[in-house]
């Protein structure tokens, strides 16, 4: 059963977008901007069009007033207008412009009423004389009528259960979604925290380090125009590392931090760190990593860990995002190339990966956990354009916790009586299409499946429904599944991850 705790609502698309600012003068310290510049600018040390981001979320989902630190703008959930937002500390005149970016909310994205509800079921086709119920019993509200074998399916594992949300938003759409954004709002943090360092730096005329050197910011992230934000921060930094082999510098920000977000009474803390590489002069092409951990609020122990690898080609933007939840026994969240350990977590394991063009459209795939025991993981395949697209989901093997992304096939009988766990060759898919709205729809289903060990349910054999249902209660024709075949109706190519820098 997924199950998804976050704590604070920040931002359903992590966007990493920032540009020019600074003041120039003569100078030869390398062949990136600083070969004109000698004080910090957004662009010598951030990635410039970077985004991660649902590419089935609608364009203008307004966010909610207040979700931002900044004062004078509540921001869109879209692609384009979170791209702007960071775009604008990179050209901010005042200190309350550089938090932008910033998010300051608490909560999760909405809930998903067609993905996964819970069902009740009388006389399971599946049932046998040494399976009484037992713990689906257990997890039925107390109901008129239940026999002795009849129980619930536990909410989060069914699936596309329905082809849409009320809004007309199809099922797979809302679902990435809501995924996305409650990953993507935690990484927002970092992005925007950096942002709003640099941009500080730059507007207070700081001047850049050489090589090998650390340019310390505590005091002016800890002057009264930032602590009036909120924000308690205790180190900030940029370190100027060695100059690539071609001659281009690169930057580490670091800054760690605390605040309450909005509606909620808990503080939290925050440890961002950001190494960015550029690949040109302009900083048009680049890779980095982006680190960060956070503790506190409603997540009482342990951490929140979440660590994004990018790289933008002159074509194409990829990254893999990692977060996970570890117990505060653990101490060690990285492996030896900076992202995210995907083993050592105790729950809440979620992975992302992505090759997307300019405006967000490619392959994207994501898949997730709820508890480190669970030897699969619930998987999304996602391809668009900016006119339509194709979603698949189904579960993926996640052999000693290494979860991969393409998709092995459905368990319709997650946990049900005498339940499988051995995918068959289905896989749910839908056809998507923006509509005049903005909307990604459904065009075409095929994710109609009944929850039994062969996907479908014979007549006269028992009920199943999302309201309570007697033990008497059967279906008078068979339910026969309508899903699409992996081997002839399944089409992804999972994009390579970049290395860490």
């Amino acid at each position: 059963m997924n199950k998804v705790s976050w704590g604070w609502v920040l931002s359903a698309i992590l966007v990493l977008s920032l540009g020019l600012g600074g003041c120039k003068t003569k100078s030869t310290t390398s062949a990136v901007d600083t070969s004109t510049t000698t004080t910090v600018t957004n662009k010598t040390a951030m990635p410039t069009s970077l985004a991660v981001t649902s590419s089935t979320q609608a364009a203008g989902t307004a966010k909610k007033a207040g979700q931002y630190f900044a004062t004078t703008t509540t921001g869109n959930g879209d692609y384009a207008t979170k791209k702007a937002k960071l775009l604008e500390t990179t050209t901010a005149t005042t200190i309350d412009g550089c938090f932008s970016a910033l998010n300051a909310g608490a909560g999760n994205a909405a809930a998903v009423n067609c993905y996964g509800p819970s069902l009740y079921y009388s006389n399971h086709p599946n049932h046998t004389s040494s399976v009484t119920g037992g713990a689906e019993v257990a997890i039925c509200p107390t109901t008129a009528g239940n026999a002795p074998k009849d129980g619930c399916l536990p909410s989060g594992d069914l699936g596309l259960w329905s082809s849409a949300e009320s809004d007309g938003t199809a099922c797979s759409a809302a679902k990435m979604n809501s995924l996305v954004t409650n990953v993507a709002q935690k990484v927002d943090v970092g992005l925007g925290s950096a942002a709003m360092m640099l941009c500080v730096a730059r507007i207070n005329g700081r001047e850049l380090p050489a090589v090998g050197a650390t340019l310390d910011l505590l005091t002016d992230l800890t002057a009264a125009e930032v602590v009036a934000k909120g924000m308690t921060v205790t180190s900030g930094t940029l370190t100027r590392n060695a100059d690539t082999a071609a001659g281009y510098a690169s930057y580490t920000s670091s800054l760690n931090f605390s605040y309450t977000p909005n509606g909620s009474s808990t503080a939290e803390t925050f440890g961002v760190t950001l190494n960015h590489v550029p690949f040109d002069a302009s900083n048009d092409t680049y890779k980095g990593l982006l680190k960060l951990e956070r503790s506190g609020g409603t997540q009482t122990t342990g951490k929140t860990v979440a660590s994004v690898v990018y790289e933008q080609t002159a074509t194409k933007l990829t990254y893999k995002l990692i977060l996970a939840e570890f117990a505060s026994t653990v101490t060690s969240y990285y492996g030896t190339d900076g992202q995210v350990l995907t083993s050592g977590w105790n729950q809440n394991l979620n992975t992302m990966i992505a090759s997307v063009d300019s405006s967000g459209y490619g392959d994207v795939a994501y898949s997730w956990q709820a508890g480190s025991q669970d030897g699969w993981t619930r998987t999304f395949n996602v391809s668009t354009t900016g006119t339509g697209g194709t979603a698949y989901f189904g579960f993926a093997q996640n052999a000693s916790n290494s979860p991969k992304f393409s998709i092995d096939g459905m368990l319709c009988n997650w946990a049900g009586p005498s339940n499988q766990r051995t995918a068959l060759a289905f896989v749910q898919k839908q056809t998507l299409a923006p509509n005049a709205s903005g909307i990604w729809a459904s065009t075409a289903d095929k994710i109609a499946y009944s929850p039994t060990n062969d996907c479908s349910w014979a007549a006269n054999q028992g009920y199943y429904s999302t309201s309570p249902v007697t033990a008497t209660q059967v279906f008078t024709t068979a339910q026969t599944h309508a899903l699409a075949s992996t081997t002839t109706d399944y089409s992804f190519t999972v994009p390579t991850a970049p290395t860490a820098p």
